[in-house]
């Protein structure tokens, strides 16, 4: 399978991941989870604006094979680094997305307590976009913060003076991690909210929507049983141009179409899922370098209003 290397909500409702070094050498899809219903609405349009950072360097850039091919990653557990490819043209625009949904209440998050947030994907989570920076002083300008940033990884980019701490694993497919790579990654940080963004490198790979939310499930599974009344961010994951993954154009939008009914499905009173559409107004040409990663400045913006959005409907 090939996969890019570069640097590194709704529960009944609707809001409305990338590559890079390798993943955990333990493939196969997962399973399992829980179903139930409730939640709310954030909305996941819009967002104030900031300027994007800068963008992570190092590593070196690859070339891809034929769009929508299989190929390989290299490397053993993932890791940041790696220097955006080239590449990138014009991309599919619109999709689902819009701010609807119902039921459930405001207030899932308090001011009085910290709120962990996780930001768990692959390598458009990790080093080298600028949209964790940015989100970060987003909140901080809106006066929340009590929030501290989790996850396995730090990264030392876009300037800095943020907390960057996060899971986003360049290369990974959601659908290769196994129960002990969730399972460490969520005791060790046990988060409350989880902004997901993860399955770029699937899609890419032509693994089928079915069996992305099925890991998807499973991870939510892992999720609930560190912290039951965990509250997920699930995005419907960016394009990608059509020169990157061609294959992409249709299976993207699939993808993302699927995702309000199983957020319905798995969430619940407790714990519920958001759909966060980052699909809609993202611009493959000017919002990226590469027709996969949002290393621009408007590219690091629209991906943190949009999750911005959905964080502040939660207090």
């Amino acid at each position: 399978m090939r996969r890019f290397v570069s640097p590194g909500l709704v529960a009944s409702m609707v809001l409305g991941l990338a590559c890079e070094p390798a993943a955990p050498p333990v493939p196969g899809p997962a399973s399992g989870g829980s179903t139930g219903s409730g939640g709310t609405t954030p909305s996941g349009s819009g967002g104030t604006t900031a300027s994007g950072g800068s963008t992570g360097g190092g590593g070196v850039s690859s070339s891809g094979g034929t769009p929508g091919a299989g190929g390989t990653a290299t490397g053993g557990l993932p890791s940041a680094g790696g220097a955006p490819a080239a590449g990138g043209a014009d991309g599919s625009g619109g999709s689902t997305g819009g701010a609807s949904g119902a039921g459930g209440s405001q207030g899932w998050l308090s001011m009085a307590e910290t709120v962990r947030i996780m930001p768990l994907g692959d390598s458009i989570t990790a080093e080298g976009s600028c949209w964790r920076h940015d989100l970060w002083n987003k909140l901080e300008d809106a006066g929340i913060t009590n929030i501290d940033f989790v996850g396995t990884l730090t990264a030392s980019d876009c300037g800095g003076n943020y907390d960057s701490d996060n899971e986003g694993h360049g290369g990974l497919l959601v659908t290769e991690v196994t129960d002990v790579y969730w399972e460490m990654w969520f005791e060790a940080t046990n988060p409350d909210v989880v902004l997901l963004h993860f399955a770029t490198n699937d899609v890419w790979n032509s693994i089928p929507t079915e069996t992305i939310l099925a890991a998807h499930q499973n991870l939510v599974t892992k999720l609930r049983a560190v912290n039951p009344n965990v509250i997920v961010l699930e995005a419907q994951i960016l394009p990608m141009s059509a020169s990157q993954c061609a294959p992409c154009q249709t299976s993207i939008p699939a993808l993302n179409a699927a995702m309000p009914a199983w957020a319905a499905e798995n969430s619940t009173d407790v714990s519920p899922i958001f759909v966060v559409d980052q699909y809609t107004g993202f611009d493959v040409v000017a919002d990226t370098m590469d027709g996969v990663h949002p290393y621009t400045a408007s590219g690091a913006d629209k991906v943190a209003s949009r999750w911005f959005d959905a964080i502040v409907e939660l207090y």
